[in-house]
């Protein structure tokens, strides 16, 4: 079982891979920016971790980051990607 993060994972494309990586068995967590409904449906429909974050706001980032564990695999979805998520991946 793999960690998985997903930027942009309440909608679109981000959400079929929440739904992809749910559906193998990996623990997701997935960060959305605004819809919060989105979000809750698509935690409600995979039992993914949704944290509301805007990836280009740097102090967001460290926030969510410390909620974080260690993570296997970073999905970038939503377009752009702080360098925080980038660190926390294994070398």
């Amino acid at each position: 079982m793999a960690t998985v993060v997903i930027t942009g994972g309440s909608r679109g494309i981000g959400a079929a891979a929440v739904e992809l990586f749910a559906a193998r068995g990996d623990r997701v967590v997935f960060l959305y920016e605004k819809n919060h409904d989105a979000a809750a449906a698509v935690a409600a429909k995979t039992g993914a971790t949704p944290i509301c974050c805007d990836v280009s706001d740097a102090q967001q980032v460290e926030k969510a980051i410390s909620r974080l564990p260690e993570l296997d695999i970073l999905v970038c979805n939503s377009g752009i990607c702080h360098t925080g998520l980038l660190q926390m991946l294994p070398e």
